[in-house]
Order: C-alpha cells, then structure tokens, then sequence
C-alpha cells in the first residue's frame, strides 16, 4: 500500500505542515509508503496528484491533509487523469487540519490530524457519493456541497483583509452587503429519487452531498452521504428574516422546517439563469451558471476507520 500525502504548508497557521514528520512516522510504524507531496500554490494539488495518478506505479491512497478545499483539489486532480471513475481509482484519507472540516465531522474523524489517522490506520474503507458540477469554469466533482447566489457571490466579494481579521464572520458581513442587492431569479429543474422530475424559482439555492452544510448545519436531518442524493434547497426570498429563519432551524433541527424554503431529495439537478450568476462547488469558487449536477453513488471510496453515521 503506498500513500501520496498532500498537505498545505499554510494551512492552520503553519501547524500542519509542523505535522508531516509524526504523520509520516505512524505510517511507517503501519509497515505502509507514504510520499509527502507540499502544494506551493492555490491548485497545486490539482497538479501534484494528477502526475502521480498518471505514473506507471501510481500511489493506492491519497491522504488530504488541510482543509475541504485541499481534498477538493485532490479529487478534481484524480478526475482531471481519468482516475475518479476507473475500476483502478484510488482510495482517499482526509486528515483535517482545516476551519470547518465538514467531511471529517462527517466521518465521525477527531479533528486533529495525528488522531484521526490513529483512528483510520487500522479502519475500513467507506465509499462514499461524490457528485460532478458542470458549469462556465468547466467540470470539477465535489463531496460536500454546492451553492448558487447569495453565498457564492458574499464569498466572491469577502474583503482578503477582512477575513484575516475577522475568519467567518467576514462572510456573513459580506452576505449582508450583497443581500440588499436585487437577486437574480434561478430557475432549477431536478430529477427526484423516484425519477420524477420537478422544477421552481428562486434567488438563491444551495444542496449538500453531506448530512452537514458549511460546518454542523443540517438541510435535512434523515439526509445520508451514500444513499445517490443531494439535499437541494431552495430560496422562496432572500431577506434578513428568511436567514434567520434558515439559519436557526439548520443549527438546531433541519432547513427543511424553515419557512421560505424548499428541499428536496434529487439526483440530478440543472440550475439557469437570464444573467450569469456566481457558484461554488465545495466551497471553492467554481464559475457561474449554468449549472448541471449528477451524483454518482458510492463512487468514492474513503479511508474512515471504524464505522460511523451523520
């Protein structure tokens, strides 16, 4: 079994790369060949694993070490060679060592690097949905979660010296400054669980591979990571009290008991709009409308240690 290791040296201030050696360590320890593989820039591991991915021995494992954004990139660089959905893909670790780290509380995975590998190094394989976004950047696949509008735009727009200072709230202040802007009205078409197609308006919408969105919040409590669906939401306004509305119901129970939105189970989604409209796919900027998602059950196959649920 042989592991490429990629990891931002950036990521938590400098504490995982300060990691790599006793990470490295417990793999030797495991009788397993671990490579370690630093991105020097944004979209660098994108690089790095599809160049391994094409050699004539490539690694088994890719281990994510960082935020969702550094398995992100890891993903988009298997598909970017063909990997993601060949009958030889490679098997992925995410060691979390990011802000919010959704994918890891997912996987029940303790949010420390050197635990969490503890924790996978003798553990089973999961697989896992993972879906492909298709929009005016192009193809890129995704675990955990898209969103159209209003949050995609905020982040697009979040001040890089504000959110030095202030981390997430810079988003949310950033939200309310584009929140007073008209919307532009999303039309979304979707294939349901029964094969049933459905379709509505709205200025913004979002879903979620994941049970969890954007950290602990939850679309719909009975949601699962491997079951072929996306829990897709859909904004009836966009408004200061529909937020906190949203946001509430997401903490505490489930976005589905909010007033004013909408979701829905779908395996298939298409998302339009008259003037382009911005987007993210796991939380990474990912062009703008149009939009069009299929998920792929169980297609991704994942290092989690003993077995969990969301």
């Amino acid at each position: 079994m042989s592991n490429l290791l990629v990891y931002n040296p950036n990521a938590g201030g400098g504490r995982a790369g300060a990691l790599v050696p006793r990470l490295q360590s417990l793999y030797e320890e495991a009788g397993e060949v671990v490579e370690i593989a630093p991105t020097e820039r944004p979209g660098h591991a994108v690089e790095l694993v599809g160049a391994a991915l094409e050699r004539d021995t490539p690694p088994t494992d890719i281990v994510a070490l960082g935020g969702d954004g550094t398995l992100n990139e890891c993903l988009w660089g298997a598909d970017r060679v063909g990997a993601l959905e060949s009958s030889a893909a490679p098997r992925f670790t995410v060691l979390p060592a990011g802000t919010v780290n959704v994918l890891a509380r997912e996987l029940g995975l303790p949010l420390e690097p050197v635990a969490a590998l503890r924790q996978v190094l003798p553990g089973a394989t999961r697989l896992l949905d993972w879906y492909r976004a298709t929009s005016s950047a192009g193809s890129r696949p995704g675990a955990l979660g898209c969103g159209v509008g209003l949050e995609a735009v905020a982040a697009e727009e979040v001040s890089p010296r504000l959110k030095r200072w202030l981390g997430a709230p810079a988003y949310a202040l950033s939200a309310l400054k584009v929140l007073w802007r008209p919307q532009p009205m999303l039309s979304l078409r979707w294939v349901d669980q029964d094969g049933e197609s459905g379709e509505r308006e709205a200025p913004a919408a979002c879903f979620a591979n994941t049970t969890r969105y954007a950290g602990n919040f939850r679309l719909r409590r009975d949601a699962a990571i491997d079951d072929g669906l996306v829990e897709l939401a859909a904004f009836a306004r966009v408004s200061i009290p529909t937020l906190v509305s949203a946001g509430w119901h997401a903490a505490f129970s489930e976005l589905a008991r909010a007033g004013g939105v909408e979701v829905e189970a779908v395996r298939e989604l298409e998302v339009s709009s008259e003037v382009p409209v911005s987007l993210h796919v796991d939380a990474e900027l990912h062009g703008t409308t149009p939009l069009r998602v299929e998920v792929h059950r169980q297609g991704l196959s994942m290092r989690v240690g003993a077995p969990t649920h969301g």
